[in-house]
């Protein structure tokens, strides 16, 4: 069977996306909320550091799937609060922002790669 027939077998609505629907009406689940205590002296004025990963993690997606779905997405590294969706980071007005951004995916990506596909030319 196809994906598209596979797809009808799942009961559609009985999860929400991160950071939408009514429980989130106040803080966004999809909001990056880095852990905001360390505070450094930037061009001589305190400013606020955040450090944030991208990374593979595993998270269950819907009821009726079998296991976790594999994402590659941004965590914070001070809670190792992840996001697959991008999300924001919620800054203090007047206070500068250093964002320093690691990147720790793993060298094999989770998508197969055809490595028989030529390349358009690079002009």
């Amino acid at each position: 069977m196809g994906l598209c027939a596979e797809s009808n077998q799942h009961r559609k609505f009985v999860t929400s996306l991160p950071g939408l629907g009514r429980r989130h009406r106040t803080k966004s689940a999809n909001t990056f909320h880095c852990h905001q205590n360390i505070s450094i002296k930037f061009a001589g004025a305190p400013a606020d550091l955040y450090n944030v990963g991208v990374t593979q993690f595993s998270q269950f997606m819907h009821p009726d799937l079998p296991g976790k779905t594999d994402f590659f997405g941004y965590t914070d590294l001070f809670t190792f609060d992840r996001k697959y969706l991008a999300g924001a980071i919620v800054a203090k007005r007047g206070t500068p922002v250093l964002l320093t951004v690691t990147n720790l995916l793993p060298q094999r990506h989770i998508l197969p790669v055809d490595p028989t596909v030529m390349q358009a030319p690079m002009d």
